[in-house]
């Protein structure tokens, strides 16, 4: 006998990332190395908060990659599934069931559900790039980075906006909202040291002493910064 080692089950994607609270949609959640099956109702998906609570997705389908090998042989596979509304928002745990073996799989932060309605960040720029919620700034010398949020407050003043690196507010030296409710505010990243990541926030409206960037690790802002929206 030529004896194998097992390959640990994963998912290895879910797809999107992120999922609105006030609009259903389909996410396709993807498996290796777990028994696969035909059957939707083989499987069963959760969303698992960090106080344990969970709830339970439609399985809409599963479609296994390679149709060559035995339904129930250990393989990748994937299910679409609808991603629930009026719940926390935060980044949840995601849990893939074979009803049929008990095997289960998870994966941590797998899906951040979100408030399409408020403030979103849709791009960081900064002098070494940029990217959708993040921009890469060298740390020993200040550094002008450009902001962009989607649904910005209507009614409010730019000339309000703060931000907040760290839990440190920094400098806000233009900022600017169309029509649209898009706002571009650019900020002054003060020198970091040592090298890392650091989060910020910008705020449309004074931000109380509760309100500090770690609220959007913890996805908690709504919490952390009462009275004022955030991004």
């Amino acid at each position: 006998f030529d004896y194998l080692e097992k390959k640990p089950a994963a998912i290895t994607s879910v797809s999107p990332s992120k999922a609105s609270i006030r609009t259903a949609a389909t996410a396709r959640v993807t498996v290796r190395n777990l028994p696969g099956t035909d059957a939707a109702s083989d499987i069963a998906v959760q969303l698992v908060w960090s106080n344990v609570r969970n709830t339970s997705l439609q399985v809409l389908s599963v479609t296994r990659s390679d149709v060559r090998k035995q339904v129930y042989e250990m393989q990748e596979w994937y299910a679409d599934v609808t991603t629930p509304v009026d719940v926390e928002e935060g980044a949840v745990t995601v849990r893939v069931i074979h009803r049929v073996f008990g095997a289960f799989v998870e994966l941590q932060a797998g899906l951040t559900m979100y408030d399409d309605a408020l403030p979103q960040v849709m791009s960081v720029s900064g002098p070494d790039g940029a990217g959708q919620t993040s921009a890469n700034v060298p740390r020993s010398v200040p550094s002008e980075v450009t902001i962009t949020v989607n649904k910005a407050p209507a009614g409010v003043a730019t000339s309000v906006y703060t931000a907040v690196v760290g839990s440190s507010a920094v400098n806000v030296t233009f900022a600017t909202v169309d029509s649209k409710r898009i706002a571009q505010v650019v900020v002054t990243s003060p020198k970091q040291q040592p090298a890392g990541v650091v989060h910020g926030l910008i705020a449309f409206g004074a931000v109380p002493a509760s309100c500090v960037s770690a609220c959007c690790e913890a996805a908690s802002c709504v919490v952390d910064c009462p009275g004022v929206f955030t991004a």
